[in-house]
């Protein structure tokens, strides 16, 4: 067994692990605010922040290290959230608008990025939910633009100057 310690606080809680064996939880900071938090063996617990309230908790974790779980806003209102390594989102900002769904918590992360967990739906009851991403259309960088017109002016080059072999050489 392996305590795996606070940030601060008195408690902390792990609740999710994936298969590198990064843990994620929920840390006490003082009396009334909670952290999600995000640990590994090198780092120990990384705070995951909120979405501008005193509260978030980690609820689950895949093996890209993507975390879910739910977060107090400013506005003292608990939302769902997803936590991709780079910072801390409010999956209602991620869902198309007009859905009439609230999603308050994220509960568990699959590797395919497909999210469980609870929200109230547009009859205003609490149901639970999949959220499934949408694969996003590749659109190429700049570079690969830029090869694909060479490639494009050279092929006609080459077009251009194999028709005027071809009428250098058919009698007409």
């Amino acid at each position: 067994m392996q305590d795996l310690g606070t940030r601060s606080g008195e408690f902390s809680t792990g609740n999710d692990i994936n298969d590198s064996g990064q843990i994620t939880g929920t840390n006490q900071i003082s009396n009334a605010d909670f952290r999600a938090f995000l640990w590994d063996s090198v780092n120990g617990i990384q705070d995951l922040g909120t979405l501008g309230g005193r509260f978030s908790f980690g609820n689950g974790i895949n093996n890209n290290g993507q975390v879910v779980g739910s977060s107090e806003d400013a506005s003292r209102s608990e939302y769902a959230f997803l936590w991709d390594g780079t910072g801390m989102f409010n999956l209602n900002d991620l869902i198309t608008p007009g859905t009439g769904w609230t999603i308050i918590s994220g509960e568990a992360i699959n590797d395919a990025g497909q999210i469980t967990g609870i929200g109230i739906n547009p009859n205003d009851q609490l149901h639970a939910f999949l959220l499934t991403p949408v694969n996003m259309v590749a659109v190429p960088e700049p570079g690969t633009l830029a090869l694909i017109a060479v490639g494009g002016i050279g092929l006609g080059l080459v077009r251009h100057r194999r028709r005027q072999y071809d009428d250098r050489m058919i009698p007409r």
